[in-house]
């Protein structure tokens, strides 16, 4: 028996994306601080996703932290974009504090918005 094939529609010349799931931990690579960012601000989804991540891991989940540092690491090239001076970037770029995430509190505001993107369209 021949196997179905399955077509895929095309919106605008681009390929139509289903939602996509998002788990912990991230399969994928993990994004710098503006490339979060950019595909949060593209795909809501997403946003939504690392925002209730990052309300967890605020109020100490740390299987949340761990998730989200699945999908995010901060460079030092992103404080400098910043112009965050050094002594912060010291603070900032402490991976093994448990209890401070302050890396994590760059990711709020642009998580929030995005997420409330969609909403704001309909």
């Amino acid at each position: 028996m021949a196997a179905k094939k399955t077509s895929k529609k095309r919106v605008s010349g681009r390929k139509a994306v289903g939602k996509k799931k998002y788990g912990c931990p991230n399969e994928g690579r993990k994004y710098s601080l503006e490339g979060l960012v950019r595909e949060m601000a593209r795909n809501p989804e997403l946003a939504k996703f690392i925002r209730g991540l990052l309300c967890a891991a605020h109020a100490g989940d740390k299987d949340a932290t761990e998730c989200l540092r699945s999908y995010y690491e901060l460079g030092d090239s992103d404080l400098k974009k910043l112009c965050i001076p050094k002594t912060q970037k010291i603070s900032l770029l402490q991976s093994d504090c448990t209890v401070c995430n302050t890396d994590l509190f760059l990711l709020d505001v642009p998580a929030y918005v995005a997420a409330k993107a969609r909403s704001r369209k309909r």
